[in-house]
């Protein structure tokens, strides 16, 4: 679904609407508690969803979708998923997120700002989906390393 609306192949109020119409339809009941579970829920991928659960699981309170972060005077730039308690980021990065060199560039160029403002990053790769522990670990770490003030969305 988050693929469908990036495309804008779908809109949530337009897939919620058919979801109320097609209630008996075979599927329907776990066609609408998709189609709920994104409302609210603004993340770029179904990746940044599974770590916003771990973390959330774990105790920590994140942001519900990637947050602005004002990290010069003059810019604006979006964490994946930011703690919202410390000034800690979650960058979710995957082999298959880059398509060609200059997205892979950017994304690094981005980290080094987040990290000149302050924030400390934690970088989550998919395998750490099937360690959560590790994940936590690596989330404590951060917030144990951290001296600065929670993050201030713009």
């Amino acid at each position: 679904m988050i693929d469908a609306q990036q495309r804008r192949l779908a809109r949530l109020g337009a897939l919620s609407v058919e979801s109320r119409r097609r209630v008996t339809a075979p599927g329907a009941a776990r066609f609408d508690r998709v189609v709920r579970s994104r409302q609210g829920d603004t993340s770029d991928s179904g990746f940044e969803v599974e770590v916003r659960s771990i973390a959330r699981a774990g105790g920590w309170r994140v942001s519900d979708g990637p947050l602005p972060i004002r990290v010069r005077p003059d810019l604006v730039l979006h964490a994946d998923i930011a703690l919202l308690d410390h000034p800690v980021v979650l960058e979710c990065d995957g082999f298959g997120f880059h398509r060609d060199r200059a997205s892979f560039t950017r994304d690094r160029e981005r980290w080094a700002l987040f990290q000149e403002a302050g924030r400390t990053i934690v970088w989550v790769t998919y395998d750490l989906l099937d360690h959560p522990t590790a994940l936590l670990d690596r989330i404590a770490t951060a917030v144990g390393g951290t001296a600065g003030t929670p993050v201030d969305p713009d």
